[in-house]
């Protein structure tokens, strides 16, 4: 139908622009919708449009033109960060794959240490075993001990020394043990009173085997077995400080100068103790050193078979060798 002067008649052409509109209204929310989904999401209709602002309290998508309704915010930010996310989390699984391999290869690290120490450590004192069992005289014996016993004028301090590796290492032993079984580390407790048990064991079957004579000059109000080798006191000493030492410095509470110092504290104290059997003549140097070996391969054998089990609760800071 058209007017008097050849125009579309008034209603329709409000019906065309009303036809228009309702398409390019309708239009996007249409296209933009995937298939099977309804356009309808948390309450809205595809046509609710024409909003012009930002996403709301409730994370819906604030809806404006030309952007289909049904997609929230929550959607947008997927799509939009999902990439980084992938690329984020990739990353992360990555560092942590590389951290666990350095993790394992840093525990294989410190036990291939402990097994080196203790092998090492035990098998000087064997070769020294062997070697004293043939009755083989050894050069700087004579000389080193001729040196010490220039220091026998400070007996009085060397007995005092020497005697601090007897009674009061056994009390110290026994104490260490109990804390052990009190504080809950049932095994451990066990496995220091095996340790302690076979050294001290260990250490009287050698001398009787061995059977070498202490040196001349021998002070006889010293107790303990008629032979020298090995040094029974150098052996427990160090045995017995060193697996303090060791807890010392697994322990996460304990600052990072404190396990030095205490180290430091264990040498001193073992090479105390083993120049004073020397300068008392109770023992020849070889004596003294075989033992420290000794007792350095019984702390490699402790750390080893303790090693698992307290790698999990050391920081990474301070994991041992």
């Amino acid at each position: 139908m058209r007017g008097s002067r050849g125009t579309a008649h008034p209603l329709v052409a409000s019906f065309a622009r009303f036809t228009e509109r309702m398409a390019r209204f309708h239009a996007p929310a249409i296209v933009g919708r995937l298939p099977g989904e309804s356009g309808r999401v948390d309450g809205q209709n595809p046509g609710d449009r024409g909003l012009d602002r930002d996403c709301n309290a409730s994370g819906t998508r604030a809806l404006e033109p030309h952007t289909p309704s049904w997609r929230s915010c929550a959607d947008m930010t997927t799509e939009t960060r999902t990439p980084a996310d992938d690329s984020t989390g990739q990353g992360r699984k990555s560092r942590g794959l590389v951290s666990s391999a350095e993790d394992r290869a840093a525990i294989d690290g410190h036990r291939l240490a402990w097994l080196a120490m203790a092998v090492l450590g035990l098998g000087v004192f064997a070769v020294f075993t062997v070697i004293l069992m043939n009755h083989v005289l050894l050069p700087f014996d004579q000389p080193l001990l001729d040196a010490a016993r220039q220091w026998q004028g400070y007996a009085p301090v060397w007995r005092v020394i020497s005697e601090s590796a007897n009674i009061p290492l056994i009390v110290i032993g026994v104490g260490l043990v109990a804390m052990l079984f009190f504080t809950k580390h049932h095994r451990e407790a066990v496995l220091v009173a095996l340790v302690l048990i076979a050294v001290t064991a260990g250490s009287e079957g050698v001398k009787q085997l061995v059977a070498r004579p202490r040196p001349s000059g021998t002070d006889p109000n010293i107790p303990g077995v008629v032979y020298s080798f090995p040094s029974g006191h150098v052996l427990e000493a160090l045995t017995i400080f060193g697996i303090i030492a060791i807890r010392i410095f697994r322990s996460p509470r304990s600052p990072r100068v404190i396990p030095a110092l205490v180290v430091l504290a264990v040498i001193v104290d073992v090479a105390l103790v083993a120049v004073a059997r020397v300068a008392l003549s109770a023992h020849y140097p070889s004596d003294v050193i075989a033992s420290a070996f000794g007792g350095a391969g019984v702390l490699g054998i402790y750390g080893l078979l303790t090693h698992d089990h307290h790698e999990d609760s050391t920081p990474a800071s301070r994991r041992e060798p």
